[in-house]
C-alpha cells in the first residue's frame, strides 16, 4: 500500500511538472550541462551480531561491527537538457564500492561461516558491497534558488562476505543481490547568498522501490564445494538521499564542485546479516531471507560545464 501511495505521488509530480513545462518558452542559452565526479565513498558497518562465534558458548569472535570499511571509490555523472526556461531533464549515473577487512586467530572451538574446528584457526575475512544506480528526473526550477523533481531510479547492490580458513583450508561465502525499481521526488535549494564565483546547494530526495533479493552461502572445502543454501524474496523498499554541493564558477561554462551525500535504504539482503541468522544452521539460508538497513555516504569532487 505505502508503495502505491509513492508511485501515486511521484507520478503526480512528474505530471504537474510537465503540464507546468508546457506553458514555458524553449530554452535559451547553454541547453546541456554535463558534471562528472570522483567519489571517496563508504558504506556503514554492518550490525553486531555474530559471524564466528565460540563452541558453544556463542561468545562472538568475529561479528559485522568488527569489519573494517575503509574509504571505497566511485564515479558519478550527470547530463541535463534545458528543455524549457525552467525545466530540465537530467539524466544520472552512479557507480562505487566499499570494502572490508578483518584477520583473527580463534582463540577456542569455534562456529561459523559453515564450519566448526579448534582453537588456532587463522581467519581472513574480506568484505565487497558494490552499488549502481540510475535515474531519470523531470526538474523544475522557481527563481534562482528553489527547485523540485521528480523521477525513477534503479539501483542494483551487490553484499558478498568470504571468510577464509587457514589460507587453503576451506572458505565460507555468503552473497545477496538487491535489484531496486521505483520512483522518487526531491528538492534542492541555494543556501546562503551565492556570489559570482561561489554557489552552495542543498539537495534532498524520497524514494519507494520494488527491490528483488537473492542471498545465500556456498562452502568450500580445499577449493571444492560441499554444500549451498539460497532464497529469495521481493519487499519494497524506502530510501532517502541528502547532499551539500559547493560550486565554484571559473567561466560562465565550466566549474569546480565538492560535495558530500549521504544515502539510506532500509529492507536490503546483506551477507553479514546472512551469515549472522544462519550461524548454527547454514541450511536456514534455504526458504528464510534476512534484511537489514544499509547507507552509504561519500565526498565527491567533480567539474561540469555547460554547452
Amino acid at each position: 500500500m505505502g508503495q502505491r501511495v509513492a508511485v501515486g505521488v511521484a507520478f503526480a509530480a512528474m505530471i504537474g511538472l510537465a503540464t507546468a513545462a508546457g506553458a514555458e518558452e524553449p530554452g535559451t542559452g547553454p541547453l546541456w550541462a554535463l558534471e562528472v565526479a570522483a567519489l571517496a565513498w563508504q558504506r556503514s558497518t554492518p550490525d553486531a551480531g555474530a559471524i564466528v562465534a565460540a563452541n558453544p558458548s556463542g561468545t562472538p569472535f568475529l561479528s559485522g561491527s568488527d569489519l573494517d570499511f575503509g574509504l571505497g571509490n566511485g564515479i558519478e555523472a550527470a547530463l541535463t537538457y534545458q528543455a524549457f526556461s525552467a525545466t530540465s531533464i537530467e539524466v544520472r549515473l552512479l557507480s562505487a564500492k566499499a570494502e572490508g577487512r578483518n584477520l583473527f586467530v580463534s582463540p577456542g572451538n569455534f562456529i561459523g561461516v559453515g564450519f566448526t574446528g579448534p582453537a588456532g584457526v587463522n581467519f581472513v575475512s574480506d568484505y565487497e558491497t558494490r552499488l549502481a544506480s540510475g535515474e531519470v528526473n523531470l526538474r523544475h526550477s522557481y527563481g534562482d534558488r528553489f527547485g523540485v523533481l521528480a523521477g525513477v531510479r534503479k539501483l542494483s547492490i551487490d553484499d558478498a562476505l568470504s571468510t577464509t580458513l587457514n589460507t587453503t583450508v576451506a572458505t565460507g561465502i555468503y552473497e545477496a543481490e538487491n535489484d531496486l525499481t521505483g520512483v522518487q521526488i526531491g528538492a534542492d535549494m541555494v543556501l546562503g547568498r551565492p556570489t559570482d564565483r561561489w554557489l552552495l546547494q542543498g539537495f534532498g530526495k524520497l524514494g519507494a522501490f520494488r527491490t528483488k533479493s537473492v542471498a545465500g552461502t556456498r562452502s568450500l572445502a580445499g577449493g571444492n564445494a560441499i554444500q549451498g543454501f539460497s532464497s529469495g524474496d521481493t519487499t519494497t523498499t524506502y530510501a532517502a538521499e541528502l547532499g551539500l554541493q559547493a560550486e565554484y564558477r571559473l567561466s560562465k561554462q565550466a566549474s569546480l564542485t565538492l560535495g558530500y551525500q549521504v544515502l539510506w535504504l532500509d529492507d536490503l539482503a546483506q551477507a553479514a546479516t546472512a551469515a549472522n541468522e544462519s550461524l548454527l544452521n547454514p541450511s536456514l539460508l534455504n526458504g528464510n531471507l534476512y534484511r537489514d538497513d544499509l547507507s552509504f555516504q561519500s565526498i565527491s569532487i567533480g567539474f561540469s560545464t555547460r554547452f
